[in-house]
């Protein structure tokens, strides 16, 4: 029967939905299941599930006690545990209750928390899922509360007692006095010290003392010892909590500083200080030995050192040649009198001295080789040129032109940074050699690179120049210009950036910053071609004001640019409508580019456009000749839908009261039959 009632509905359903086009609706939204029913102060748990179709359901899992007075079960039965969610659509959770040491009824209600029953039977309809907790033996017992509050205590005599479960039944009582020891009363439940006013022990103390002079950087130590304490902490200059003794360094300083330290027992307080004066770092020396110099052959240059600080001692030591003096900050360096046919680099190290200690710093000097043969020649050239920090992997190229040369190799020695240390040295019957990623630049600057050839005694050597810029964003720096190129939605309000998003037919801003830097850009031109789905492109300006003549998919002269100064480029445009793109995404990207001196640097900005898929509205006859039969009949299956799940839920309930008032006559049958009660 509750089968076809519940067909009925379904069907009644199906078809109003149908007609109307509507979401289906599923009047037994909530199921459930059993994980464990077990009893006997085990938790109990069901796994509940809301039909993906509903609405959210409020659901209540409830945990009885089950008591027995003659007359029935559920008229004595009371809440002893209960849990109440909101199941989402589609949602499926696993809920839990608590069941007492005694025997236990566990039900799940929707639409609401847990009743509280009046009679034997439930006649709500809310009931989906229920069942007496499993391997329970022992009846619940109706039974008095000797106090009021799990783990209440009081005190009794020289001691104290706790509320608590501590028999069979359900009901709180006091356990058995706990005493205090000989040394404690018991107050409000808890036994505390006799002496907590201190009166009954010794006063603590505590020495602090120091040691260390606190000269040239050298630490103050801190040592403490106490009695009778307990704690003790750090107040003035050092602060903390600290052990009842230790010892602890406080570094070194200048001027004056008082230490305090404060300890506390059962018995009160004391308090111990020390005042220290430090001298701190005043003697440190910092030595600068110069910058490094280079000379010729048979030359000799003025060395530069320099220290910051009180030193009784300077000492110079080179490992070549000849010093004027050794013992002055700007002695006269001369290089051997012996000629190499390279470059020959000398380190000479500036060290200065005092009480405290020393400082070192090294400056090194180098000796240019003297003429080379005039028929073998060498060309060095390097890729790339310029980048931004990190630059890595840089090819280093020789090229030799030799008029004289009688099929010999060719030894080629390359130095990244030309600091007198070769990072490869190679031989090779060709004029020409290319030593690949070789080179690596880490920050930025000014670097020399250099190659020497050496072939049947003859040498040449070349250099060439690598600069490294410290690049922020997507600025690209080329020889003295650098260029940023950065696009704004209008239409949707975003700043100017490297990359934005986009959708057919919004409005577009772009921006290019073109400066000038490490000299004047005379004569800088700007090439910027746009992508063929960016079209509109107008009020073009230069620093503010409107360019007239000037095509922006051609050239664009924008003149002299002062060293610092910059040169700022706007202009607008829209992006095109959506039958020029496919459904997706689409980035449109352009490259500007500034020329000035031979020299170009290029950024780009992108443009990633969407464009969505809109899926269109299907209509469906109803098959209805008009309106109003269309009413009457909508209205004719409404009235069935409602009367069928009316009847449904009022036919559930009866057969729910027969179920379950046949569950409960069978368990008192096994009570008695077991002498469970009288």
């Amino acid at each position: 029967m509750n089968k076809f009632i519940n067909f009925l509905a379904i069907l009644c359903a199906v078809l109003f939905l149908c007609l109307l086009g509507a979401d289906q609706v599923n009047a037994a939204c909530v199921t459930g299941r059993w994980v464990n029913s077990a009893g006997n102060g085990v938790p109990t748990k069901a796994s509940v599930t809301n039909s993906a179709g509903c609405a959210a359901q409020v659901v209540s899992l409830c945990s009885y006690r089950v008591y027995t007075n003659g007359a029935g079960w559920l008229s004595t039965q009371t809440l002893f545990d209960s849990q109440t969610i909101m199941v989402q659509p589609g949602q499926n959770v696993t809920m839990t209750v608590e069941t007492d040491n005694c025997k236990n009824q566990v039900d799940a209600f929707v639409a609401g928390a847990c009743p509280v029953f009046t009679s034997d039977v439930y006649s709500g309809s809310d009931i989906f899922l229920g069942k007496m907790t499993e391997y329970a033996e022992v009846l619940c017992v109706k039974c008095t509360d000797e106090c009021t509050k799990k783990y209440q205590r009081v005190c009794d005599g020289d001691g104290y007692k706790t509320c608590g479960n501590y028999d069979s039944d359900s009901c709180l009582e006091w356990n058995t006095v706990t005493d205090c020891d000989s040394t404690e009363v018991c107050t409000n439940g808890s036994c505390i010290d006799k002496c907590a006013d201190g009166s009954c022990y010794d006063k603590p103390t505590v020495n602090l003392t120091s040691s260390g002079d606190g000269t040239c950087g050298a630490s103050f130590n801190l040592k403490w010892t106490s009695t009778d304490a307990t704690a003790c902490t750090a107040t003035g200059d050092w602060s903390g909590s600290k052990g009842i003794s230790g010892s602890q360094s406080v570094g070194s300083f200048d001027g004056t500083k008082t230490f305090t330290i404060k300890c506390w027992g059962k018995g009160g307080t004391a308090t111990d200080s020390v005042t220290l004066e430090g001298s701190g770092d005043e003697d440190d020396l910092q030595v600068d030995a110069g910058d490094d110099e280079e000379i010729d052959e048979d030359e000799d240059v003025r060395l530069d050192g320099s220290v910051d600080g009180n030193y009784d001692d300077i000492q110079w030591e080179c490992n070549g040649g000849d010093l004027s003096d050794d013992d002055t900050l700007r002695p006269t360096f001369e290089a051997p009198s012996k000629h190499y046919d390279y470059d020959k680099v000398y380190t000479c190290t500036l060290t200065a001295s005092n009480d405290c200690g020393d400082d070192s710093d090294t400056v090194k000097i180098r000796v240019n080789a003297g003429e080379e043969d005039e028929d073998i020649d060498i060309e060095l050239s390097v890729e790339p040129d310029n980048g931004c920090a990190a630059l890595n992997d840089v090819d280093l190229t020789a090229e030799v032109s030799d008029d004289s040369n009688d099929n010999e190799d060719y030894k080629y020695q390359f130095d990244c940074e030309n600091d007198g240390d070769w990072d490869k040295t190679v031989t090779d019957e060709s004029d020409s050699y290319t030593a690949k990623n070789l080179c690596d630049y880490d920050e930025s600057g000014t670097y020399t690179a250099k190659v020497k050839v050496t072939s049947s005694g003859r040498s040449a050597t070349d250099t060439v120049t690598i600069k490294v810029k410290d690049c922020e964003d997507h600025e690209i720096q080329s020889g003295n210009i650098s260029i940023t190129k950065s696009v704004s939605n209008l239409s949707s309000g975003t700043g100017y950036q490297g990359t934005v998003a986009a959708q057919p037919g919004q409005q577009l801003a772009y921006k290019i910053v073109i400066k000038a830097i490490d000299g004047d850009a005379k004569g800088v031109v700007l090439h910027d071609s746009m992508p063929d789905n960016i079209i509109n492109i107008g009020n073009l300006e230069v620093d503010g004001k409107a360019m007239v003549g000037n095509d922006l998919n051609g050239e664009i002269n924008i003149g002299d640019i002062d060293e610092g100064e910059t040169k700022v480029i706007t202009y607008t445009a829209t992006v095109a409508g959506d039958s020029s793109f496919g459904f997706g995404q689409t980035a449109l990207t352009n490259v500007a580019t500034a020329a000035v001196d031979g020299d170009s640097a290029s950024s780009q900005a992108t443009v990633n456009v969407y464009r969505q898929a809109v899926q269109g509205a299907t209509t469906v006859s109803t098959g209805f000749g008009g309106s109003a039969a269309a009413a009457m009949v909508i209205g004719l299956i409404g009235m069935l839908l409602v009367a069928g799940f009316t009847l449904r839920d009022k036919i559930k309930a009866i057969f729910t009261k027969r179920d379950r008032a046949t569950e409960l006559q069978k368990k008192i049958d096994y009570v008695k039959k077991n002498n469970l009660i009288d």
